[in-house]
Parts: C-alpha cells; structure tokens; sequence
C-alpha cells in the first residue's frame, strides 16, 4: 500500500504547520498578580479549571495544525495506491497486458450469459477506462497459444477490435504459455508501473503448470518481480459439472453386437442419480443426420466415475460416426463424445492342421484356434479347421488368411491354388513343425518362403532354452509389445526352431537370442500381392512355450490381422482438440494434395513436403471437436480417412473447482497481487488499482468538518 502526490509540490509547505503552534505561543497570556485577602479555597477551585482550559487549548491546536496540514495536502493532491508503485511518478504512463482466459471452460452458464461473454464485456469496459497515454497489450489463455495484440499499444481501438472478434475456444487453461508471453512483451517496455491484468474463472485446473514454487525467474526467463498482478475473478461459486470423458469400442463386426462403452465423470461435491446417457449412430456421409439407438441411466458419487456399457448391432459394413450423450449442463460443450466404427466383415480364417492328433486336443491347431477367438464363438475372426487333403478341394475365396500349422509339404496343384489366393490380396502364414520336409519346401514353396530352409535346430534334444530377443521394431505386427506397457515375448522359452536363411526382399522381424530369425515377413510382388510370415518354430507347446503365455493370443491375432490388410486397432490413438496430425507417403505413392473438412465443413488443402526419404504433411487446426474427413488422390483414385476429436477432459478443463485465493497469492509470492471478485464495483476498484484512488475529495470533506469543529470549539472557549 503507497501514496504519492500529483502536485508533490505542496508538500514543501508542511513547515506551515508550526504558525498555529507559533500564534499559540506569542499570544499567550501572562497571569496578573491581584491582592486578595484569604485565597486558600479559590486556588483549589482553579487547579481544575486551568487543567480543562489547558486541554481546551492543546484540542483547539492540534485542530488548527490539522486544518493547515489538510490545506497543504488537499493543494499537493494525494493518490492512494493498494498496490506498491515502486517509486514512479503518479502521472507516468502504464503498460498494462490484459489476459482473457478463453478455456472452454469459460462456456459456463451462470445465468444468462456465459463467462467469457461476462469477460468480454467487462475487458471492453476496462479498456475504454485507460489514459490516452497507457499502453496496453492483449492476450487470450488456453494450451494454443494465442496473441491477438502481442505489442504495447495506445490505440484504444485496435484493442477493442481484437477484443470482440475472439471467440470462445475448445482448448484447456494454459496460464504459464500466458504470462510467458505477457513477460516478454512488458521486458520491453521502460514503463516503471507494469500490470498484468488476468480475467477468468480462475479454476484449479489453470494452474497446473505453475508449482508450488510460484512464478520466478525458474519457470519464466524474462521474470520481472515488480510487475504487479490484478486477478478479476467472475466465477462466483463452484459450479457443477458432468463429462463424457472417454468411449470405447470394441472392433466393428457386421451382423455381431459391437459394445460401446462409454465413461462419464462428475466434477462436483454432489452425488448424481440417474444421468441419461445416450448412443447416437449414424454413417460418416450422413452425420448430420445422427440418430438415437440408445438410452440408459447412470449413478455417480461425487469426484467420481461411472461407467455405461451399450451394444450395438451393425447390419452394414462402412464407417459409422456415433456420439454419447448426456443430459446438457450449464457447460454444455463436454457433454458429447465423438467417435468413429469401421464396421467389417469377419475375418474367416482356414487353419491347415499339418499333423492331426487323435483328439481336437492334440491336433496341432488346438492352441491357434484359441488364440484367435478366446473368449466365444463371437469376435471379428472366425477359423474352420482343414486337413491338407480338404485344403485341395477348399474354395479359397472364402477365406482372407492361410494358416499352414506343421505341414509337411504340398502338391504342386495346391501350390498354386495358394499362390493365386495370395496374388489376390489373401494372406498365408506358416508354423514350423517335426513335419516340415526343409527340401520340399525350398522346391515347392520357393515362392512363399522367405529364405531357404536349411533344417531343424537344435538336431538333438538341449535342455537349455533360447528366447527371443528384445522388440524393438515398431512393424505393425509387433506393436502389441512395444514400451513398457507392452506383452514380453522374451519371457518365452523356445527348445526347436527350423532354422532360415532369409533371402533379400524379405524382412526379419523377430530374432533368437543366436541370432537366427524366428519370425520373417515377404510379400507377394504382384498388383493386389498378399502378405506372407513365417514363423520357424511351432504354434503349440511341441518346441516352445509360447502358447502357454498370455502375449500368444495378441501375437496371433496381430499377425492375422496384418496379413488380411485389416486397419490396425492397435495403432489407433485418442485425439483430442489441440494434437497435431501427420500423413506420411513414399514417392510412388504422392498425393499432389491433402484435403482437411472439419466438423463445420470447413475445408483446408494441405501440401505433403518433403522430409528426407519421405513426404509429410502436418496438420495442427484440430481446434473443435468432432469427426474429420481426410481426403487425398492417389492415380485417380480417391482415398478417404475419418478421424474423430474430442476434448482433452484428462487435462482437468471440465473440473470447474476454484483455486483458493490465498494459494493463488503463495503461487505469486514474488509480485504484488490483488484479486477483484465484486464485479458490481469493479470499474472504480479496478482504475483504484491501476492508477490508484485520488483523495482530494474526501481531503476537501474532511478539511470542512475541521473548520466547522475549530469554529464551534473556539466559540465554547470565548463564551467560558
């Protein structure tokens, strides 16, 4: 807290504050001595009415000096500041940087109006309230850096410009990319009063990125401690708050319940009962057109998460976009999920059962056949079992993968037929086996095989095993193992392998500890040419232990996957409002364009550049949410992605919880704070903060009531 003075002046004439004091001293009257007879009882009379005309005397004196330091200071022109000045002069221009935190947050609806449509207002009224000669600066806050006016301006105008064309923004509160930038534009200016306004909900979740450390020279380079901070405060309470946090779904299977299950999240301190919560589905091409297919309710305590789980039966194959619903709050934006369903058929598997045993059990097919569908006969693959004599006869066409498990060899005329289905886009897998016949298969099979089988290893018993080293590679095929959280395949024991020397065009995916390859990949090169693996060892438990660990089933079922050119479920990744996109493509397969349609059919052209050996092309406009159409040409042909974009509800945007004021001043222990939350009073609390409180007026006040007071007791003592 400070004074300063307009016309300081004055304050040289402080020394006139003695002449009452002086006037006092030269007028004071000398006692005369008079002869009386007995004056015993009138001097004890007289002691007390000296003392009271003494004390009479030092009240009119001290209202007298009072009236003359009143007089002075009203002339010098006092101006009282709730903020420490530092030193500058009480007319010197201030560089103000207004913040407008414009989270999505912010869409709340207290009453009528929004709180960024609150904000906006009183930002506009703030800013026709500054000095011709302040310069100000505006920025808006959330995690995507936005600067409207990133330079110290005099222009009123161009400030209020910016001001009503900002919008709302589906992004969360980033406050420490703010003040950042709020920092380096005011390092510039020489001004000695520097403000950093802030206006906002001032939720919790804002200042995450600001430890308890609080604001310094740590986090921010151009750290300045006296800039002063004047936090305006619109969010009255907490609010309350629901959200569809996340959806998940399992793979679209046509004619096969698909579930959807949904989460929803309850930011308040009050148990919900019964939240409606609903399925809308609808194909991409006709997502305008999202219809309701189902409804359910869910509980809630407080701070807490529920789940809800739907199924939905899809008749057609195509990509289908879909949303769940809750019942709209007063911030409405987080109450919908996006998603998108590629919806498939079935994967029909034949799997070629090499060395058949005398119950389902001991066939060499039993722990495959599992791995594929372990839960039900229900899933998005389907297997039928064949001897090598069916597979003659098998019509091939109604399969999308092979799987040879230990068959030892095969007529030419099977060959072939193989051959074609594989030319055609089908997909062939091989396990080895005591069965494998290593010359037959480098004769016949030459055409699939990736190398040349040399035989199998170890040729005797060992009773040490080997394992598969570790996954590196981020092949399609692999990616189930890849990072921490990944299956380990290492921990597999393996006893037998046939050993392979791949040959050139094939791709070595997984090793032995030795270093021979365990699994290997070659593709058929004709137009729609298939995909082939060959794994060296068995796929039951004959020459390892694989299929008695849980990465089996995963392994298997990636590598079916891969092979039958199916999207990888694996690969795909939540995004949300914010994340940037990349499309890579080889040189044989460029695009001249890549065209971007957002949610309000919005559409952007976006150029691939070249990246080293490959083109690239990144895109960062995911500012809303919703479902995305990518669409490039490729020979003529038109190649359509759909993504789908939600809110980022893990950043904590939709918890509307406040930050206590007091740890909101700890976190800026460093620099003067002051929060505003009286939005009624605000305009004269806030020019009182910016350029403080002038007190001339109340001085004027008081300076009446002294003379008025002075004259009444002066009076009083001329009549006693």
């Amino acid at each position: 807290m400070n004074i300063n003075f307009i016309n300081p002046l004055f304050l040289f004439g402080l020394p006139l504050v003695s002449i009452p004091v002086i006037i006092h001293l030269l007028t004071k009257k000398k006692a005369r001595r008079l002869p009386f007879s007995e004056i015993k009882f009138i001097q004890l009379a007289s002691i007390k009415v000296v003392r009271r005309h003494k004390l009479k005397e030092l009240f009119l004196l001290l209202i007298r000096m009072l009236i003359v330091l009143i007089f002075i200071l009203f002339f010098a022109r006092p101006i009282f500041y709730a903020l420490p000045i530092f030193g500058q002069g009480a007319q010197e221009a201030t560089s103000i940087i207004f913040i407008l935190d414009n989270s999505y947050s912010m869409g709340y609806r207290e009453y009528e109006d929004s709180y960024f449509a609150t904000a906006k207002k009183i930002l506009k009224d703030l800013v026709t309230k500054l000095d011709k000669k302040d310069k100000a600066a505006f920025l808006l806050m959330n995690s995507k850096v936005e600067n409207p006016v990133s330079y110290l301006t005099i222009d009123k105008q161009i400030l209020l410009g910016e001001i009503e064309k900002c919008n709302l923004s589906s992004h969360s509160t980033d406050i420490y990319k703010a003040l950042t930038k709020a920092y380096a534009i005011l390092s510039d200016s020489i001004a000695s009063n520097k403000q950093i306004v802030i206006i906002g909900d001032l939720a919790l979740h804002g200042y995450r990125n600001i430890t308890e450390l609080g604001v310094s020279e740590d986090l921010i380079k151009e750290f300045d401690k006296n800039v002063k901070f004047i936090f305006i405060d619109i969010a009255k309470k907490n609010p309350l708050n629901t959200s569809v946090s996340n959806v998940v779904i399992d793979e679209g299977v046509i004619n096969q319940p698909v579930k959807i299950s949904a989460t929803v999240e309850n930011h308040s301190n009050k148990k919900l009962k019964n939240l409606p919560v609903s399925i809308y589905i609808n194909e991409v091409n006709k997502k305008q057109n999202l219809k309701r297919v189902a409804q359910s309710f869910v509980s809630i305590n407080k701070n807490a998460s529920g789940n809800k789980e739907f199924f939905y039966n899809f008749t057609k194959t195509g990509i289908y976009s879909g949303t769940v619903n809750i019942k709209p709050d007063k911030l409405s934006i987080d109450d919908k999920f996006y998603f998108k369903v590629p919806v498939e058929e079935k994967i029909n598997v034949l799997l070629v059962d090499g060395a058949p045993g005398v119950s389902f059990y001991n066939n060499e097919t039993y722990y495959i056949k599992l791995a594929l569908n372990p839960i039900s006969h229900t899933g998005s693959i389907g297997s039928r079992i064949a001897t090598i004599k069916e597979l003659e006869t098998e019509d091939l066409e109604d399969f999308s993968v092979i799987i040879l498990c230990n068959v030892k060899s095969l007529k030419t005329r099977v060959v072939n037929k193989l051959y074609q289905f594989s030319g055609n886009g089908g997909g062939v897998i091989f396990f080895c086996g005591d069965n494998i016949d290593s010359k037959a298969y480098n004769s016949q099979l030459n055409r699939f095989i990736p190398g040349k089988l040399i035989g199998i290893k170890p040729e005797k018993n060992s009773i040490a095993p080997i394992k598969v080293t570790d996954t590196e590679s981020v092949h399609t095929v692999l990616r189930p193992f890849v990072g921490p959280k990944g299956g380990k395949l290492e921990k597999a024991n393996f006893y037998k392998y046939v050993a392979l020397k791949p040959d050139l065009k094939s791709s070595v995916l997984l090793k032995f500890s030795n270093g021979d390859p365990y699994l290997i990949e070659q593709k058929i090169q004709t137009k729609n040419g298939g995909r082939i693996l060959f794994f060296t060892s068995s796929c039951d438990k004959d020459w390892n232990n694989l299929p008695a660990k849980p990465v089996y089933v995963a392994l298997v079922q990636q590598a079916v996957r891969y092979v039958s050119k199916r999207p990888d479920i694996s690969k795909e990744k939540k995004i949300f409002v914010g994340s940037k996109i990349r499309r890579e493509f080889s040189s044989t397969k460029l695009p001249d364009s890549v065209k971007i349609i957002n949610p309000e059919e919005k559409s952007v052209v976006v150029k691939p550049v070249q990246d080293k050996d490959i083109y690239k092309i990144d895109f960062e406009q995911l500012d809303i949410p919703g479902i995305y159409e990518i669409i490039y040409n490729y020979k003529n042909k038109t190649q359509k992605e759909y993504l789908s974009v939600n809110l980022d509800i893990a950043s904590g945007e939709s918890n509307l919880t406040k930050i206590d004021h007091k740890k909101l001043k700890k976190l800026f222990s460093q620099s003067p704070v002051v929060i505003v939350d009286d939005l009624d009073n605000l305009d004269e609390e806030f020019l009182s903060l910016l350029k403080g409180k002038e007190l001339s007026k109340s001085l004027l006040l008081f300076l009446v009531s002294l003379l008025m007071l002075e004259g009444y007791v002066a009076n009083r003592r001329r009549k006693s």
